[in-house]
């Protein structure tokens, strides 16, 4: 897990922001799949399910209006080794998720 937190000080909070890139380029990698459930009790993330979001261009995306508390994340493309982490999201802060994807073979 990686975790870089940044208080906002006023207006609507950051939930989190992942990036993704490949492990061997360093290059963003786009329409990688990142579902988020949350971790305590078997709970969803959402009343409606899991969040799920796609990476945009450059690799990434931000989602705002999370629920405070662990989310797991499955990260998964064509091509590409899925992978699992976790992010702690606490309201007033930019959750911030980096993940490397290894290109399968």
């Amino acid at each position: 897990m990686y975790r870089n937190c940044q208080v906002i000080p006023d207006g609507p909070s950051i939930a989190t922001q992942p990036q993704v890139n490949d492990a061997l380029t360093g290059e963003p990698v786009k329409n990688v799949t990142f579902e988020f459930s949350i971790n305590s009790n078997g709970a969803v993330a959402s009343r409606n399910g899991n969040i799920v979001k796609k990476s945009a261009e450059k690799g990434g995306f931000v989602i705002k209006s999370m629920q405070d508390g662990m989310y797991k994340v499955k990260i998964s493309k064509n091509g590409y080794a899925n992978k699992e982490s976790t992010v702690a999201v606490t309201n007033g802060e930019m959750a911030r998720l980096t993940v490397k994807l290894a290109k399968t073979n």
